[in-house]
């Protein structure tokens, strides 16, 4: 048994490692341009919400040149980054940048836009780009009547991914009317070979895009359009249905089909809700847009790349294929914008001065109203829809604290020089209020109530939680418990590590965000019918297991002994810490199994094994492993038989006994 004894004790002294916690945290965000002002905006909000949060971050843009690109995501890396956030010039040249990232061990999140052609991209933030083309679909359904409605395809760009999906979301919704007969396609050979289809893959998308595509450029969409109604038949004309994939091409295309004399009537879809495009609606050129709040974006990536330099994972609803791995996402929504819930629009001209589209009998009209916006400050918009006289729908525009006043506006005596713009739609209710421009917007607030200055009345709510485990902010400024919010306020709940958010509730409370046993991290808006108490409450991990990186492992046993030894989630991603929990100790400890003696009867074999640091392992009956042994006949055979080793009622050492028959060498471990 001398050779057993000292195989076995060989095997069994386990190595432990300590493990370093999540050091400084750096981010690093490429964007596309700096020429246009919605990537300004972006950078500002990055910078000013990152820097809230205690976190470095450095913005690049790449000019349009996905070589630049490259560079800039290298720079970063030579910097120290920890995590990517990237909007790609081009979705495939950008797959190099992510890899570089990758390879340098930093958290890649593809922004707007995704990466294609790797397994580099491990988060994706954007809009829910399939419900924008599904929006179409739907708003092409509604309104079309009877059989052999003709339908006229047009897509973005082939080397966008983002056009693959807006153009999946519209086929889906608009395959089954293709099918019975509601719509006839006109313009795309290939997709009337697949018109049977109810989903298409990658490369059938690519065919019909290839013959229908935009490039996202009007002058291409002009072009196409001209091409289609010049070969089209009277018959293709007459009432037509056209998905268009933004408000650029939408315009482009609208003034095609406007000036035939053949097409009678035309709905056209879009997005964006440029102000163009809004004007056009209004008067009737364009039939819808989808609304796509940047704002929500912006902060979607910002809690992702927080999340990440945790060393947590961002929730997760969705995936998207990207030709390499279904990329984690959490798509944000979009709001569909057609002239019955267009209202009002403010815009900001070349001159950085505000202008009002608004209605004015049966003129829609832009006004400069003269009221000069800094572009690179935030400012908070108010739009308080109402009436002037008894009837009249109306509205008025606060910029900050302060009421607009013209000459095109009026009074509530009719009178000129008032504060009051005509709708452009002769109902006031609310349900979309657009703003584009240079001016950067942190609040846009619409409303019916006018006291204040337009602002609603606050709701103000109480929040209850345990401070030791939750933490709290609004606005990037921490909430206390037992502190307040008003209702209709985006809060982010940060819990502590190994528990979940498991719920955000009052009486009347309602919670956008998400909550669930294995959510450390939500954003969402409270809101409630008054004024009460919202608890948030947060749970252990008590069930299932916990993904790591020495396999699942119990959620219970691993929660309570990382609580219990001060260990936080981010620890766990390497193999170090796993004897320390095994044996249940704290990290670092280094203690050891170890063979106090063998006895070898006539048919069995008495081993007593106890730890070398009997003062951290004080019973072997609480350790959070099962120890086994398994015997084989010759060193070169594998081992087999697994055994368990009771523990039950142990002290620092265990007695267990193996029948000689089992085997001439003996392992023992603990798993």
């Amino acid at each position: 048994m001398k050779k057993v004894f000292a195989f076995f004790s060989t095997v069994f002294t386990m190595m432990v490692l300590t493990t370093g916690a999540f050091a400084q945290t750096t981010v690093g965000i490429v964007l596309p341009t700096k020429d246009e002002p919605r990537w300004i905006q972006d950078q500002t909000r990055f910078q000013d919400a990152l820097k809230t949060a205690g976190i470095s971050a450095e913005v690049m843009f790449s000019q349009g040149d996905s070589a630049k690109e490259k560079a800039n995501v290298e720079t970063l890396i030579t910097k120290g980054i920890k995590v990517l956030v990237i909007c790609p010039q081009d979705s495939a040249a950008a797959a190099a940048a992510a890899d570089a990232a990758k390879k340098a061990k930093v958290k890649v999140i593809s922004y707007d836009r995704l990466i294609t052609g790797t397994s580099s991209v491990d988060f994706y933030v954007t809009f829910d780009s399939f419900n924008v083309g599904a929006a179409w679909g739907q708003f092409l359904v509604s309104k079309a009547t009877g059989k052999g409605n003709n339908l006229y395809l047009y897509a973005g760009a082939a080397s966008d991914n983002n056009a693959f999906i807006f153009f999946e979301g519209a086929w889906e919704t608009l395959q089954p009317k293709i099918a019975d007969g509601t719509f006839k396609i006109i313009n795309s050979s290939e997709a009337i070979a697949l018109q049977k289809n109810k989903t298409l893959t990658r490369d059938q998308e690519a065919k019909i895009i290839g013959q229908v595509t935009t490039n996202w450029n009007p002058a291409d969409a002009k072009s196409k359009a001209e091409a289609n109604l010049t070969s089209a038949k009277a018959a293709d004309k007459g009432t037509v249905f056209i998905l268009a994939p933004n408000d650029g091409t939408a315009r482009a295309i609208a003034d095609v089909y406007a000036v035939d004399t053949q097409v009678k009537k035309y709905f056209i879809t879009g997005q964006d809700a440029e102000k163009a495009s809004i004007q056009y609606i209004i008067d009737g050129k364009q039939s819808m847009t989808v609304l796509k709040d940047v704002r929500v974006l912006v902060n979607d990536a910002i809690q992702a790349a927080i999340t990440f330099s945790k060393g947590q994972t961002p929730a997760v609803t969705k995936t998207y294929d990207n030709g390499k791995i279904k990329v984690p996402a959490k798509p944000s929504d979009v709001t569909t914008v057609t002239k019955d819930n267009v209202k009002a629009a403010v815009f900001v001209n070349v001159s950085s001065n505000l202008v009002v589209y608004s209605g004015n009998g049966s003129v829609n009209v832009s006004t400069d109203v003269g009221y000069k916006i800094d572009p690179t400050r935030w400012y908070r918009l108010t739009i308080l829809m109402g009436k002037v006289g008894d009837e009249t729908a109306a509205f008025q525009v606060y910029v900050n604290d302060v009421l607009i006043t013209n000459a095109v506006a009026i009074t509530q005596d009719f009178n000129s020089n008032g504060t009051w713009f005509y709708s452009a739609s002769a109902v006031n209710t609310i349900s979309a209020v657009a703003f584009q421009g240079t001016g950067m917007v942190d609040d846009l607030v619409v409303t019916t109530l006018a006291n204040g200055y337009g602002i609603p009345a606050a709701i103000a709510l109480t929040l209850s939680f345990n401070d030791t485990l939750v933490s709290v902010t609004k606005g990037g400024t921490t909430v206390a418990n037992s502190g307040t919010i008003n209702s209709g306020d985006e809060i982010v709940i940060d819990a502590h590590d190994w528990y979940g958010i498991t719920s955000v509730a009052g009486t009347t409370a309602v919670y956008g965000g998400a909550t669930g046993a294995r959510v450390n991290v939500s954003t969402g808006t409270v809101t409630a019918a008054s004024a009460e108490t919202v608890t948030i409450g947060v749970t252990q991990y008590s069930s299932g297991t916990v993904s790591t990186g020495a396999g699942s492992i119990d959620a219970n046993k691993l929660s309570t002994w990382a609580l219990a030894k001060g260990v936080s989630e981010s620890a766990l991603s390497g193999m170090a810490w796993y004897d320390d929990y095994l044996l249940n100790v704290g990290v670092g400890t280094d203690a050891k199994l170890k063979i106090a003696s063998i006895t070898v009867g006539e048919s069995l074999a008495t081993i007593v094994i106890t730890t070398d640091k009997p003062g951290t392992v004080t019973s072997l009956a609480g350790i959070n492993g099962t120890l086994k042994y398994y015997t084989t006949d010759s060193l070169g055979t594998a081992f087999s038989g697994a055994t368990a080793i009771s523990v039950t009622g142990a002290g620092t050492s265990v007695t267990t006994t193996v029948p000689l028959t089992a085997g001439k060498f003996i392992k023992a471990t603990i798993e």
